[in-house]
């Protein structure tokens, strides 16, 4: 469960004041799962790498999208 799985990451998160967390295929997580780790990531207790093969501007939530940098990574 994808929920469960935040919930010890946001735990770890808190014991350790912050987190870097890589999510790989973050385009295949629905909208609300990435709306959960909107404030988390806001209140700077994780910082979140994404990585996606799909086109960011149409996977990726838009609050999520407006305060990242997008980075193109060509073969």
């Amino acid at each position: 469960n994808k929920k469960e799985n935040f919930d010890i990451v946001i735990e770890e998160a808190k014991m350790n004041g912050s987190m870097i967390l890589v999510i790989d295929e973050i385009h295949r997580m629905n909208k609300d799962k990435q709306d959960i780790l909107l404030s988390y990531w806001e209140s700077g207790l994780i910082i979140l790498i994404g990585l996606t093969n799909s086109n960011p501007y149409h996977s990726l939530n838009q609050a999520i999208r407006s305060r990242c940098s997008l980075i193109e990574l060509k073969a």
